[in-house]
């Protein structure tokens, strides 16, 4: 009798769970084919072409309420779909500043004209910021509330119509330590400030913000590379993927972390590298350096069914174990380090922000072609 009971509990249950399952399939919405990987509680990475990042953006800029603020810096900005947003924003009362690098009038008449546009609506200020380079959008969905609704995108994304279509990647983060460090920073954008020589107490154990107006900014950038010397774990990597790298120091750095580690190193770079420095990539595949160049820059149209460009600018390390990665906006050129006005942002020891960052500049390398000797004359 006992025996009887117990298989007919367990009958109960399953045909429950059956049932539930079932209506579940039946109500629930389907999910987005674009995956979301949640680095930890607060950061999300998002990378094009895998994910729609305009559309994400311009649904949190739709959802700020007539009291929050949004502050975009952008070199360009002419994106309709985050234009569109942005009005519809101010029109709904939410402040927006908008920060963009100085429009050449004769060049790109279209728009110079579209920023005098914005400037002309309600609740909108637009500031140009010389030599701007920084990809970077700070969401406040709500000012009375202080704690929540309010988010980060830091990456390499310009706000323009081509850049969906080429390989790029943001962060969406709502950290809160984050989202104050980049509140004042736009507060402030443009004033001493981002004067060179201005000194920032910097932690590498914890994420945090770094601009190319710190002294130490292009000093750490360098450090990791050279410190891959002393990684001995055998599954120790260093990748460097840049959308343009011509600095000497660094390039020698590069080939220093792979001669005295006898490690993997390898080095993404966009065609262009391939077609402005073509030297300066020889000493690196000479060196024994793993170099890949994204050469698909043929397509000059939306049309492509590819990525057009490599627009990346990422430092990844692990050592010992232990993970360190840098999404900045900035080449590593000199004119990067010593003119432009650049961001970076720290993400030292989560492993699955490395993995995914790795994952994806894994992909891009297989669309790639691989530099070797032969491809240089004798």
């Amino acid at each position: 009798m006992r025996s009887f009971t117990i298989k007919k509990l367990v009958f109960t249950l399953s045909l429950t769970l059956i049932i539930t399952h079932a209506h579940a399939s039946e109500t629930s919405p389907v999910s987005s084919p674009a995956k979301r990987i949640k680095l930890d509680r607060s950061c999300t990475l998002l990378a094009t072409p895998h994910d729609d990042i305009i559309s994400i953006i311009a649904a949190d800029i739709g959802a700020a309420q007539p009291n929050g603020y949004i502050g975009i810096e952008s070199p360009s900005l002419s994106n309709k779909e985050i234009i569109n947003a942005l009005t519809s924003a101010a029109e709904r009362g939410v402040k927006v500043k908008i920060f963009v690098n100085d429009p050449n009038k004769e060049q790109s008449p279209n728009r110079h004209n579209e920023y005098r546009r914005l400037k002309a609506i309600p609740n909108i200020s637009l500031a140009v910021i010389k030599n701007l380079h920084t990809k970077r959008i700070v969401i406040k969905k709500n000012i009375a509330d202080q704690d929540q609704d309010k988010m980060v995108y830091i990456g390499f994304l310009n706000m323009t119509q081509n850049s969906p279509h080429n390989h790029e990647i943001m962060t969406r983060c709502t950290d809160a330590e984050l989202f104050k460090e980049s509140f004042g920073d736009q507060q402030r954008l443009g004033k001493s400030y981002y004067d060179r020589g201005l000194q920032k107490p910097f932690d590498l154990t914890a994420r945090s913000i770094m601009h190319s107006s710190y002294p130490e900014a292009h000093a750490f950038k360098k450090q990791i590379i050279d410190q891959y010397v002393t990684c001995s774990h055998p599954e120790d990597y260093l990748y460097v993927a840049m959308y343009r790298l011509d600095d000497p120091e660094i390039i020698q750095t590069i080939i220093n972390a792979k001669q005295h580690s006898g490690k993997p190193v390898t080095v993404i770079l966009d065609g262009e590298n391939w077609q402005k420095s073509p030297n300066k990539i020889k000493h690196l595949v000479q060196s024994g350096v793993d170099v890949y160049i994204y050469n698909k820059g043929q397509c000059k149209t939306t049309a492509c069914n590819y990525p057009k460009s490599m627009h990346i600018k990422a430092i990844l390390r692990k050592c010992n174990q232990t993970c360190l990665s840098v999404i900045s906006t900035a080449n590593l050129t000199i004119p990067s380090r010593e003119k432009k006005i650049n961001q970076d942002l720290w993400e030292p020891c989560s492993s699955e922000f490395s993995e995914q960052l790795k994952s994806i500049l894994d992909t891009i390398i297989a669309e790639c072609e691989r530099i070797t000797p032969g491809h240089f004359p004798a």
